[in-house]
């Protein structure tokens, strides 16, 4: 099944802010395209400039977390849409073994998730992420910051957590939730029935990296602006899974403390997958150290 939704496809680029037209600048208009060229630079980033930095193939946005706020804010005042995935070490190697590669993240504005990913950064560029920007923590702070009465959707876990996520989001963020579904029969109509709801955000959590193909192939048709896949946000915010104490989240701890909570699911992945995934960082290493100058 994830073989076939990692079959490539043709999709447009996010779209690039309109050229003003030309008039008399005010002091309204000069502040306005100092917001805009900021914007721009880091938008320059998400494509792959010195904003990002690249992780087994996949250009991952080196962003602080008012930044990366700031770029999505802007980008849902302007209608522009746009897809965000939140990259920690089982999707980059999802990516790394998909037939296309990395390419079903060209689309997306990508950020780091995770101690893996600091590590793996300063392996192969000598500098961490500026912050972390986990999307269980993330989002809600992105939710918080919208306009009161934004229209948010929430898409995927078993039936009725993402209502009762949806509950407690609307009464901490303020945003309105249009509409709910959990992730079982999802089909080719399920996007008609989210653009029904007429969401100007999308929430998907089906696991990486089912939620990031879905977004893919779909996003664009529900009409939200801005797209997040959240993983496992939904069973946290319903109080499905407890979340780690703030104490072990500071202290960088929280994938010790999932894995306590749910070995069977998750000891391969920070066992196992965890080992692969540095071995893959250090061969990129090795390589990188290989080539001749001026040949990357």
């Amino acid at each position: 099944m994830i073989r076939a939704l990692l079959a490539p496809r043709s999709s447009g680029q996010l779209e690039k802010p309109e050229t003003p037209l030309a008039h008399r600048p005010t002091q309204e208009d000069k502040m306005d395209q100092e917001h805009r060229t900021d914007t721009a630079t880091l938008e320059a980033g998400r494509l792959g400039g010195d904003g990002a930095l690249r992780i087994l193939g996949v250009s991952i946005s080196a962003l602080t977390r008012d930044q990366a706020l700031a770029l999505l804010l802007d980008r849902l005042s302007r209608r522009r849409i746009t897809r965000v995935a939140f990259a920690n070490s089982n999707l980059l190697m999802q990516a790394r073994a998909a037939t296309e590669g990395a390419a079903w993240l060209e689309d997306f504005l990508v950020l780091n998730d995770g101690v893996a990913l600091d590590a793996a950064a300063r392996l192969l560029h000598g500098r961490a992420f500026p912050d972390n920007l986990a999307g269980t923590d993330f989002v809600p702070l992105v939710l918080s910051r919208l306009p009161p009465g934004t229209r948010v959707f929430l898409l995927g876990s078993r039936p009725g957590v993402a209502e009762k996520a949806g509950t407690v989001l609307a009464g901490r963020t303020g945003v309105t939730v249009c509409g709910t579904r959990d992730g079982f029969g999802l089909n080719e109509a399920t996007a008609s029935e989210i653009a029904a709801a007429r969401p100007d955000v999308l929430l998907v959590a089906l696991g990486n990296p089912l939620q990031e193909l879905w977004l893919r192939d779909h996003a664009e048709r529900t009409g939200a602006i801005l797209s997040f896949g959240v993983g496992a946000l939904f069973d946290f915010l319903a109080e499905e899974v407890p979340r780690a104490p703030v104490w072990v989240r500071n202290l960088h701890g929280e994938w010790l403390f999932r894995l306590v909570q749910e070995p069977r699911r998750l000891a391969r992945r920070y066992t196992v997958e965890m080992t692969a995934f540095f071995l893959a960082v250090w061969r990129e290493r090795k390589d990188r150290t290989a080539a001749p100058p001026g040949s990357g």
